[in-house]
């Protein structure tokens, strides 16, 4: 059995641990978990009508305003609970507190903000699930995620009973006697640098030190292969792939196993100085360059004619696309119409 406790488990640990029974929160947030937090404390401000005091981009105020959008429709005219010191939840098997977002009481249902790509995070969701309905004395609960980013509300529904089946399916790792697991999110673990089971996956690929490597000094098939476990080590994959990108693409190097071309082709955009002939209502939500299709919908909004000799084509870009190896690629979310669902509110 690991001598990693039970309690060192949070609810937003469970996904990571049904991965991998070692895994262990790394108490330095990088730049994505940064701006969770910082769109999280938007969120919950929004929600109650108040001003955000965190800095937020013009996409994020947008993205934002569409997840407070889908909340309220959610609700239905219940109440929405956004305050954090209200909503802090006991969790049951795993005795340890979670926070959510947002609570719907009479709606029956707790949502969380993510920001990002979907990912996995049933497991989550029905540790707070259990939690709620534990605290208020249910047998049925739903938890709806917010991908404000991707303009997804994903939904799961929970019995007690199917709650907390998910709860200690995700423990079980933890209470076994079974190795560590390279996985998908071993570049987020407080170990990652010390784990046996990561430095034996990628030891015959790259030494695995604190140093940075001469990424110079790597042949291209290394760093082919290298940028393929992005996900162990994602803090050097960047450097990686620019050096290989100029290999392959700038000097024409042939390219290595498993790396492809893609081209992307350039975008549509209206100047923002094409957005003077609108009212200043219509400016503020795209300020700067927009897509054309965004464009167009506020010069009709504006009963305005649309500057259609204003609009300019961005250069197109050339990129690299790697495959992960075989041996780590990521388990597959497993879709079940009866316990998630992707909703859209575009």
């Amino acid at each position: 059995m690991s001598d990693l406790t039970l309690a060192q488990v949070r609810p937003s640990s469970l996904p990571k641990v049904r991965l991998c029974g070692h895994y262990q929160s790394d108490p330095v947030s990088g730049p994505a978990a940064a701006r969770g937090t910082r769109l999280d404390t938007a969120f919950r401000a929004l929600i109650q009508g108040v001003e955000p005091e965190v800095e937020l981009s013009i996409e994020e105020g947008m993205a934002l305003d569409w997840a407070v959008d889908s909340a309220r429709i959610l609700a239905g005219g219940y109440a929405i609970e956004s305050d954090e010191q209200l909503l802090r939840v006991e969790i049951p098997v795993i005795d340890h507190a979670g926070t959510s977002d947002l609570l719907c009481r009479e709606g029956r249902w707790h949502g969380d903000l993510k920001s990002g790509e979907v990912r996995d995070y049933e497991s989550q969701m029905a540790a707070y699930a259990l939690g709620w309905m534990q605290k208020f004395g249910v047998s049925e609960w739903t938890a709806y995620l917010f991908y404000c980013d991707q303009r997804y509300v994903q939904t799961y529904r929970f019995t007690r009973e199917s709650a907390e089946a998910i709860v200690r399916d995700a423990l079980a790792l933890r209470l076994s006697d079974a190795p560590p697991r390279p996985n998908q999110y071993c570049g987020w673990c407080a170990a990652r640098w010390d784990c046996d089971a990561r430095r034996e996956e990628l030891g015959s690929h790259l030494p695995i030190t604190k140093d940075t490597p001469i990424w110079a000094d790597i042949d291209s098939q290394t760093l082919a292969r290298f940028i393929g476990f992005a996900g162990l080590v994602e803090e050097w994959s960047d450097a990686a792939r620019d050096v290989l990108k100029a290999r392959c693409i700038e000097a024409g190097e042939k390219l290595p196993e498993g790396v492809s071309i893609t081209n992307r082709k350039g975008s549509e955009k209206l100047p923002g100085e094409a957005f003077l002939a609108l009212p200043i209502k219509h400016v503020v939500p795209v300020l700067g360059d927009v897509p054309v299709e965004k464009a167009r919908a506020a010069f009709a909004d504006a009963l305005v004619m649309f500057p259609e000799g204003k609009i300019v084509t961005t250069a197109g870009s050339t990129f690299l696309k790697f495959k992960r190896p075989a041996e780590i690629a990521a388990e597959k979310i497993r879709k079940s119409k009866k316990s998630t669902d992707l909703i859209s509110f575009d």
